[in-house]
């Protein structure tokens, strides 16, 4: 197959189609401002699936926030468009027979400034290392990595984010 760049050049591309179909428009990923990331904290921590693993996380005899468990520090990522402003926060701490939780949730900001969650299939995403409106419905979709090697396509739909397809390779050892 013959690969043609829009731009001239293919070094750090991330995402490729068929030649009769136009660009995709693509989200540009940053750590955001602070404000943006304790918005996005904040959010993510209102959130039910979020509450929950607080309340197990307390009933567990630990003080502080599950998200904090061991010196984690949350995964935030400010993903742009032209067409959408998202947020995405990940924590996964534990495990080795003590307190363990994922959770990941996508955020879209709305016209009043507000973060709103997005439902997901999955409550755990993985942290989002790509984003491209691949179909051209003006929603981004995103490639994820899990643990180890493991990869998704997920795309956004009017009711949620799902995921298309998936590649799970077996992780056999212990994040201790």
């Amino acid at each position: 197959a013959q690969v043609h760049s829009d731009n001239g050049s293919c070094k750090d591309a991330s995402w490729g189609r068929h030649g009769t179909q136009p660009a995709p428009s693509i989200g540009r990923i940053s750590r955001g401002s602070k404000a943006e990331r304790r918005d996005a904290r904040n959010a993510f921590r209102r959130t039910k699936a979020y509450r929950r693993f607080q309340k197990a996380f307390l009933a567990d005899g630990q003080t502080g926030n599950w998200d904090a468990y061991w010196d984690n520090e949350l995964t935030i990522r400010v993903i742009r468009s032209a067409e959408q402003e998202l947020f995405f926060v990940e924590a996964q701490v534990g495990g080795c027979g003590e307190f363990e939780a994922q959770l990941g949730v996508l955020f879209e900001r709305q016209d009043d400034g507000a973060l709103k969650a997005m439902p997901s299939e999955n409550p755990f995403l993985g942290d989002i290392k790509a984003a491209a409106d691949i179909d051209g419905d003006g929603d981004l979709d995103f490639i994820s990595q899990g643990d180890g090697f493991n990869r998704a396509l997920m795309r956004q739909d009017e009711e949620q984010l799902t995921t298309q397809s998936k590649i799970d390779v077996g992780i056999y050892y212990c994040r201790c």
